[in-house]
């Protein structure tokens, strides 16, 4: 759906991104309802003089920021109420984000971050008189814009997720993938993808629903996968520690004796044919 009648002051369009200075007229106050086509990021200036002229002379001097910069992701449904007057706007669209869509949020959303505020007076700059390399300029600034507001849907999503602690199911399956694991130590990167997460995301929740971190959870397995070994096999100590993830076997001796209170060897010694830890 479009928005008001409007003058196109400039425009600008690279892959995926479409970047334009709008002007509206002067019309009847109303209110609308609107679903936006794709991602939209607005922000609106007061219309000086200079502005409302197709022409402009001058740069920055004449972007009297009004606000407020909204972010409108695809689908996303709000009203305006219109006073009728003139205005002249900078709109950002962008067709395809770093995320997916079901992982953006769906409402409109006013943002305070001055940066991107100052980028936005840049773009209008940029696509009204262009200077030297405005092109890459545009595309440059576009780029950034898109990052930081694909970064906002990380953050609201971990913020979502930070307070849903991980299931005892969950968990178990964590513990099979890292028994799974032969000669190697899995990555957090890794286990969030198992839950389609963030690594921060996954981090808390695991803390939230264990009490302990990602980390000293996986050593604990390993830890646990060696006991076993040790208790049921004739393997060397080296293999052992190579096969349960720890690069060396002097920090695989490290480890088991600041946890176990023994060594390998002598744990070895003192449990034959145990067979759980």
């Amino acid at each position: 759906m479009e928005l008001d009648p409007h003058d196109v002051l400039g425009l600008v369009e690279s892959a995926a991104m479409r970047f334009e200075v709008r002007r509206y007229a002067q019309t009847q106050p109303s209110l609308r309802t609107w679903t936006a086509p794709t991602n939209i990021l607005t922000y609106r200036c007061a219309p000086g003089t200079m502005l409302m002229t197709r022409q402009l002379k001058r740069r920055s001097t004449d972007f009297m920021p009004e606000g407020p910069l909204t972010f409108r992701p695809q689908f996303a449904r709000w009203e305006t109420k219109s006073s009728g007057s003139p205005m002249v706007c900078v709109v950002a669209r962008f067709e395809a984000m770093l995320l997916p869509a079901q992982d953006m949020e769906t409402n409109a959303r006013c943002l305070q971050d001055l940066t991107m505020i100052e980028m936005m007076r840049a773009l209008h700059d940029e696509i009204r008189t262009p200077g030297f390399a405005s092109m890459a300029m545009v595309e440059s600034i576009g780029e950034v814009l898109h990052i930081k507001l694909s970064r906002l849907s990380v953050e609201d999503r971990d913020s979502a997720d930070e307070a849903v602690a991980l299931s005892k199911t969950d968990v178990a399956l964590i513990h099979e993938y890292i028994e799974a694991q032969n000669g190697r130590s899995p990555s957090v990167t890794e286990l969030a993808q198992l839950f389609n997460v963030s690594r921060r995301s996954l981090l808390r929740r695991f803390k939230a629903g264990t009490g302990t971190t990602v980390a000293a959870y996986i050593t604990q397995v390993q830890l646990t996968k060696a006991k076993r070994l040790l208790a049921t096999s004739d393997k060397i100590i080296k293999q052992i520690a190579y096969e349960t993830g720890f690069r060396n076997p002097s920090n695989f001796t490290v480890a088991f004796e600041r946890a176990v209170g023994l060594t390998p060897t002598a744990f070895r010694r003192i449990s034959p044919g145990l067979t759980r830890s």
